[in-house]
């Protein structure tokens, strides 16, 4: 079953991308700036970070609690 708090991060996370593609930034990898695959794009819409720096991201931050994350500080 999926948590509200894991709805409302999908969602901000959403928002985030909106605002990019408003900002004619969507599409590019919020850490090393390349551009993010359209694959990628496509399966995951949300998606800031290129595969590289996502699996990079995951292996640093992997043993924090999604739960933990500020929400509206991602939202902002």
């Amino acid at each position: 079953m999926i948590s509200i708090q894991h709805l409302l991060i999908e969602m901000c996370k959403l928002e985030v991308s909106l605002a990019h593609l408003k900002a004619l930034e969507f599409g590019e990898c919020i850490d090393c700036g390349t551009e993010i695959g359209f694959d990628r794009l496509i399966d995951y819409p949300a998606a800031q970070r290129c595969m590289q720096c996502q699996d990079q991201y995951e292996k640093v931050y992997l043993h924090e609690s999604t739960y933990s994350i500020n929400i509206k500080m991602l939202c902002s």
